[in-house]
């Protein structure tokens, strides 16, 4: 343990299930022990107790992986290491083999997991503050997950971070980041994606990697520092190592993203998804991959037209799927520049309210709608997504469901369900501009029921899917949407009560039918 001792772990912790992705990267000592951790983990998430639940303290587990007969991932828990003695790095120090997993007993969408993304040295971190440290993160942490909605600050988490690692500092300490504004979303911070001219040298080593040139030493360390000091990405991969992902493979993906072949098709969707959504990419890869696929942009193409034997269905399809990727990878780690990113926001919209097209796709037997949905969901989740717009979702909804000649083929209307009830649930949309969307979008729908035209019943059947979503899904976490519970409940009685079916029972508890305007306070979001 000498070496390690004068060296520093950098680890991505990640809340799992959480959508957002809610996630910090942290930079500590070799010589933290797990007691160490938790600490860190608490004053980075700003947990109010540690731990969602009463009486109920996370477990520190070690997940590893193990050869099955099936080829998948194995998961060992042993939960019998002293905290106090026991070092971070002594039981994760393979990161290819064993993560940290840290849970909950008998609470759900509680288990957070630790990876060890690296080992610095202290001449790579001489310019940094002195560990522990974040170096990147997104989203608050809930009140229902045990944290405060506290936002992301990279400066304020250290300076509680520094407090709760102190000499002096309590072993179990309190709220360490008092709640001092209400949450909200990261707002759009282009000059974030603007390089400094003094950069001159590292520019031109990131034009010599993607162009395939070899690199020197002084020109690889000198990229890899620029890539580190860039706000919002975090910690960058050394351009001296090995890509996740071949560029061959990457060159392959591109240009046969929606070819006629199938299998061509499928593994060019793949190797895409898997490089930004999951990690696959270097930061150099994510860059350059994303402006080549935004150039050479198949959404839009045929739209107009009858499909060509599913051709260019399939292209849009799978080029609306890529580009959720995209998004998706960027809310882990930035590296789009924000022209690129609001593009990106506005050709989400356009696509799903222009794709009237309904057929099934192959490989992925889904609609192009469906998978437009998927992008959408996506851009409206994005931490930079401009709140101020979410209020075109009325529109945008209508529109999809004015488009229907036959009904969905998909899961188009889970889809929306899905991305109202998570703008719900992360309070990305307030109660009162959220009401206002689904009682516009049901009232317009039911006033143009028309027994007499089947598009009208496929219209009414696809919204109130939607609608039994949100009555499913929506619980009582926030009693501030209860007036939208009330009126899902009585909208998805009604529908079934006219096929003489009494879904909800008895119960009088459900939405009277008087509307109240939405005070001003709460509509700022709209």
């Amino acid at each position: 343990m000498a070496k390690i001792d004068k060296e520093y772990l950098q680890l991505k912790m990640t809340l799992e299930n959480a959508h957002p992705p809610i996630w910090r990267r942290v930079v500590i000592p070799g010589t933290y022990t797990l007691a160490d951790l938790r600490r860190v983990i608490q004053a980075v998430f700003d947990l109010t107790s540690f731990g969602p639940a009463e009486n109920a303290t996370p477990k520190f587990h070690r997940r590893v992986k193990a050869p099955t007969a099936t080829g998948l991932t194995s998961e060992v828990l042993t939960a019998k290491y002293p905290e106090d003695t026991t070092t971070v790095y002594s039981v994760i120090h393979d990161s290819r083999q064993a993560q940290l997993l840290l849970k909950t007993p008998n609470v759900k969408n509680w288990r957070l997991m630790i990876t060890l993304e690296d080992v610095l040295s202290a001449a790579a971190i001489a310019d940094r503050p002195t560990p522990p440290f974040v170096n990147g993160g997104r989203q608050a942490m809930p009140k229902t997950r045990g944290g405060r909605d506290t936002p992301y600050d990279r400066k304020q988490i250290n300076q509680a971070l520094s407090a709760a690692m102190a000499p002096d500092a309590p072993v179990a300490p309190a709220a360490l980041l008092p709640k001092t504004k209400p949450f909200v979303r990261r707002t759009p911070t282009p000059e974030r994606d603007i390089d400094m001219a003094e950069l001159a040298p590292q520019m031109d080593a990131l034009n010599a990697l993607i162009s395939g040139q070899s690199l020197t030493k002084e020109q690889s360390e000198s990229l890899a520092n620029f890539l580190n000091r860039h706000d919002g990405g975090g910690a960058a991969e050394k351009p001296a190592e090995a890509p996740r992902v071949d560029q061959q493979d990457i060159d392959f993906a591109v240009s046969h993203l929606g070819v006629r072949a199938t299998e061509d098709r499928a593994t060019a969707v793949n190797t895409l998804i898997q490089g930004f959504a999951d990690g696959g990419f270097t930061d150099a890869q994510s860059k350059a991959t994303a402006a080549a696929l935004m150039k050479d942009n198949k959404l839009f193409l045929d739209i107009d037209k009858l499909p060509d034997e599913d051709h260019s269905l399939a292209a849009r399809g799978d080029t609306a799927t890529v580009y959720a990727g995209i998004l998706v990878g960027d809310m882990m780690s930035t590296f789009l520049t924000a022209k690129q990113r609001h593009t990106l926001f506005q050709w989400a919209t356009d696509y799903v309210r222009q794709e009237n097209h309904l057929a099934i796709t192959f490989p992925g037997n889904l609609t192009a709608l469906a998978c437009g949905l998927r992008f959408l969901y996506a851009a409206v989740m994005h931490p930079d997504y401009p709140p101020k717009v979410l209020g075109q979702l009325k529109d945008t909804f209508l529109i999809i469901l004015w488009h229907l000649q036959d009904p969905f083929l998909g899961d188009e209307a889970e889809s929306m369900g899905l991305i109202l009830n998570d703008l719900a649930k992360a309070q990305v949309m307030k109660p009162a501009p959220f009401m206002q969307l689904v009682r516009d979008v049901t009232m317009e729908v039911e006033r143009r029921v028309d027994p007499a035209d089947p598009r009208t019943i496929f219209r009414r059947k696809a919204w109130m899917t939607t609608m039994q979503v949100l009555f499913i899904s929506l619980n009582d976490d926030d009693e501030a949407y209860d007036k939208a519970q009330n009126f899902i409940f009585d909208a998805v009685d009604n529908y079934y009560q006219t096929m003489g079916i009494d879904f909800l029972g008895d119960d009088d508890d459900g939405y009277d039918g008087e509307w109240e305007e939405p005070d001003d306070d709460d509509d700022d979001d709209d």
